[in-house]
């Protein structure tokens, strides 16, 4: 199940980035899916929380998507553990009022059960994130 998780998680990422579709990964979510942005480390609280169901899910991108533009997410590697999908990306975006850039480092760790997504949480520390699903920083450096 792991590598079949990892595939669903590269085509919501593909989509996403290369076609700026958030409805392939809407369909993903469990109806009691947790999506917890405490991880992120904004100084902004008005992202910083945890979102329960798609719809609390929907009001995160509502929030977030239309403060940046120019957008840009590279992600660096994915990995499969058991049920959960770790992701290590690099994203580069612009204030869409201040023109200030902005780039940083995150990890999402996606749980999944039956098929559908029933957990998200972030990381903006890389050894973390490996700790949080049992792998190592050596395991990062395997192609998957």
């Amino acid at each position: 199940m792991s590598q079949e998780n990892v595939e669903v998680v590269r085509r919501m990422f593909d989509a996403f980035t290369n076609r700026g579709d958030l409805q392939t990964s809407a369909e993903l979510l469990d109806d009691n899916i947790v999506f917890d942005t405490r991880g992120m480390e904004w100084e902004d609280e008005d992202f910083v929380r945890v979102y329960f169901g798609p719809e609390g899910v929907r009001d995160f991108w509502r929030a977030w998507l239309p403060v940046w533009s120019d957008m840009r997410v590279d992600v660096h590697w994915i990995r499969g553990v058991g049920d959960r999908v770790l992701v290590w990306l690099h994203q580069r975006q612009v204030g869409r009022v201040s023109g200030l850039p902005v780039e940083f480092f995150l990890a999402w760790d996606i749980q999944f059960r039956d098929r559908k997504i029933v957990r998200v949480a972030f990381f903006r520390n890389e050894r973390e994130a490996l700790e949080a699903v049992g792998l190592s920083e050596q395991d990062a450096q395997i192609d998957s």
